[in-house]
Order: structure tokens, then sequence, then C-alpha cells
């Protein structure tokens, strides 16, 4: 077989224009966008990768797209229109770049996440109507997305969502509406641990102090929640946090719990990422797609090694500080993995982990009134 031959049994029909796709891998590889844990290559932006992978009979490939992303995907798919010279508009773009490269690359798109944080902050009936909006973002054309990636359009023609509205309606006829009002226990566990940390933060303790203390909560009585600790080891290891907590040291007692919440949103997305990738290894690959660096990082700490967990402490501490706070993590963990009765207490502990949040909340509100006062 001739080369040429070789090149033509390989070709692979897309449905984007082809000098377009360099365009899309670039932007996306740009703004890393995509974490991914046992995907087998060393460009996570290959598009080609990823219909030879599907070609050739791999395993499904899915992705979580976080919050941010999820809603312009939705709101593009009723109609939006993305003001391309508006500062926020990097966003938009990326999460258009998303959608065309994971609908042309056969990836399955997750978004019950999403639609449980909406529920929480909303109604049910609103995660229920962004379901409907996925739905059909996932049905359109992956070149209309691609067109507002690449800055060329404001929006998807109406004529293409009404293409899209039809055939989804075909499909969906008898849907019944899905409960997404119920919070998940990841989210439940990472409010409560981060409830915690915002008590300790607005605390006149030294960094080091505040992680010592967290941990020693963490054996008891609260819970060893590694991806809200290594958000405290970033938080309490930096002199600017920047918008880590946003809201969450607010003296306003409803904007610091708002702030509390959403942070808590953005570890579940990580932490259930993580826990389908390891999970699933070897029957599925998971894609965390997210333009939030902090929760970038945390992803692949969370699927890391012990290495990578002590270099983040390196990162964000003195040399003699990361060696202490280490040390102490690894007792902490050590005396949680070696407790025989561990999974019992937790399950007990479980049972009454709103009243154990609810006990801090007031501990906040008590301090937010003696500061005022």
């Amino acid at each position: 077989m001739t080369r040429h031959e070789e090149e033509i049994e390989t070709a692979i029909w897309i449905p984007l224009t082809p000098d377009d796709v360099p365009r899309l891998e670039g932007l996306l590889a740009e703004n890393k966008t995509f974490v991914t844990s046992t995907i087998d290559t060393a460009n996570p932006y290959c598009l080609a990768d990823y219909l030879h992978h599907s070609i050739n009979g791999g395993v499904p490939v899915y992705a979580l797209l976080d919050r941010n992303l999820m809603s312009r995907v939705a709101e593009l798919a009723r109609g939006r229109h993305v003001d391309h010279s508006a500062s926020g508009s990097g966003t938009d773009r990326v999460a258009s770049a998303c959608m065309a490269f994971l609908i042309t690359a056969e990836v399955q798109i997750e978004p019950n996440i999403s639609l449980y944080e909406l529920a929480e902050s909303r109604e049910n009936s609103n995660a229920n109507e962004e379901l409907a909006s996925f739905r059909l973002a996932d049905h359109l054309h992956p070149q209309a997305y691609l067109e507002v990636a690449l800055g060329r359009a404001p929006g998807i023609h109406p004529d293409l969502i009404e293409q899209a509205t039809t055939t989804v309606e075909s499909r969906s006829q008898g849907s019944a509406e899905v409960n997404f009002a119920m919070p998940l226990r990841h989210w439940r566990r990472h409010r409560c641990v981060l409830t915690k940390i915002v008590r300790l933060e607005r605390s006149e303790l030294s960094g080091e102090e505040k992680f010592h203390q967290l941990l020693d909560w963490s054996v008891h009585p609260g819970y060893f929640d590694a991806v809200a600790l290594s958000f405290a080891t970033r938080l309490f290891g930096r002199s600017k946090p920047g918008r880590m907590l946003k809201s969450a040291c607010s003296n306003n007692i409803d904007r610091c719990l708002s702030g509390i919440r959403n942070v808590a949103w953005d570890l579940t997305y990580v932490s259930h990422w993580a826990s389908e990738a390891c999970k699933s290894e070897g029957e599925r690959i998971w894609i965390f797609c997210t333009n939030d660096r902090v929760c970038a990082d945390l992803a692949k700490v969370a699927v890391g090694s012990g290495e990578v967990l002590e270099s983040l402490f390196k990162a964000n501490w003195t040399r003699s500080e990361a060696l202490r706070l280490h040390n102490h993590y690894q007792e902490a963990w050590s005396a949680v993995q070696s407790s025989a009765d561990r999974s019992v207490e937790i399950r007990e502990r479980f049972e009454t982990i709103d009243e154990l949040r609810g006990s801090i909340e007031r501990q906040i509100e008590n301090d937010i009134a003696e500061a005022a006062g």
C-alpha cells in the first residue's frame, strides 16, 4: 500500500471547516481548558486522537463542564448573543469551543452537577428548564459553536436552533421532570468543611496555625475532605487569596454563607469528576472542562499521587512550614486510616452534618456581631 493510499484510508470526515480545527485546538490549549486523568495522549486538545479512539472502538469518553461554562452553553442554545468586545466574552468563546470540540469528538457531556447546583440556588423547575436547554445545546451543529468561539458570529443562528428543537422534541416526548432538588453528599461535605475553613480564615491566627487546626478538626469532629484541604493549602498559604473565597469573608452573614455555598459547588465538580475518573478507570475516560485555574489545579491534585500533594505544600509555603504541615497531614491521615471504627463514625457524623455546619455558621455570625459591636 502506498503512503497516499494509507492517508486516504485513515482520513476522517468531520463536520467542521478543516482550516478551523487548528485554531479550535489552539484556543482550548491556550486556555488550558481540559483536565484529564487516564486519557492516553500527550496532547488532550488533538481532535484527531479522539476520533481515531472512537473509530477503533476505544472506551467511551465523558466530559464534565463546570457551571460557568455550562450556563453559557445553555444561554447560547436559548438564542443569547455574545458581545465579543465585552470583558467576559472570553469565557463564552471557551464554552463554545468546548462544545464544538466535544460534539465533533463524540464525547458524551455530563450536565447533572450543574443542574443540581442550579436547583440548590433557585428551584428544581429552573434546573429542568436548563436541562431542556442543554439537550437542545447538545444537538446544535458544532460549526455553529465554532463560529462563536472564533469570534465570527455573536450567537447560534435561529434556524439551527429551530432544527435542533424539532429533533429534541421528536426524541423526548413524554419525558418526566427530573428531581434535582436533593443536595449531593459531596456538596454537603464540602460545604461543612469550607464553613470551618472560612471561620479559620476570619481569625487572627497565622496561616500555618489555621491549617494545623483544620487538620485536627478534620480528624474529629469533622471530615477528612482531601479536596477541601487542598483548597485550604492554597488559601492559608497565600498572602493574597484573591477570589478564592469571593464574598465568603464578608461581614454580611448572608453574603458570607452564599460565598461558601458557591465555593462548595466548585469543589463538588472537582470531587465528582475525580471520583468518576478513578471509579471507571479502564471503562470510561473522563475530562473536566473549566476556565477556572483554581478548580483546574485542584482537579490535578485530586487524581495525583502523594508527590503531587507534597508539591502543593511546597508551592504555597516556606520550606520549613511545608515540611511541618505535610508531616502533620500524613499523621492525621494515618490516624484516620488506622481507626477501625472510622467508617462507622463517619456514617454517624454524616447524619448530623447539617447540625455541625449550622453550629459553625452561628459562630461566624457571632464573630461578625462582636467585630461590629
